[in-house]
Formats: structure tokens, sequence, C-alpha cells
């Protein structure tokens, strides 16, 4: 049994599906930017792309319920390196 090998017009449809994501990903706030990001594993890529590559320090906001978040984001230094602040709002 054969694989099905993806016809061209496909691969074009996947690289154009991409960076649109990409464009998305680059427009947005940080803190939208990793809400973006929970989306799906394709919304993931983008954004994490994007966090990763940025030449300036993001400022992140999070509510007090997100600590798991919070400790993922201190515990990878590919993203540690690229926050300035991580301000806590809300109760």
């Amino acid at each position: 049994m054969a694989q099905d090998t993806p016809s061209p017009a496909k691969h074009q449809l996947d690289q154009f599906l991409r960076e649109l994501l990409l464009a998305i990903a680059e427009l947005l706030p940080s803190n939208d930017l990793l809400s973006y990001r929970l989306t799906c594993r394709a919304f993931d890529s983008a954004g994490k792309w994007v966090l990763l590559h940025s030449d300036t320090p993001s400022r992140i906001y999070l509510h007090p319920s997100s600590i798991n978040r919070f400790i993922d984001i201190c515990g990878n230094k590919d993203f540690a390196s690229k926050i300035s602040n991580i301000i806590v709002v809300g109760r």
C-alpha cells in the first residue's frame, strides 16, 4: 500500500495558511499572543515563532489563577529571556 503524496496545490495551500497564521500572530500584543497560542497546534507554532524571534522584550499580564502558565514561562529559558515584566492582575 503506497502512501499518498501531497499534491503541489495542497503544499501551496498549507504554506499559505502557515504564512497567514504567522502574519496574524505578528500583529497581536504579547498578552493576546499567549491566548492565541492556546487555540490549536498551528496557532501555537506561529505564536511561538513570533515570541522567540521578537527583538523587543514583552510585558505579559496574567491572572493569579494562571500560576501554572507563569511557572511554564519562567522555566523556559527561551521565553523567559524575551519577557521584561510579568504583571499579575485580578484576585
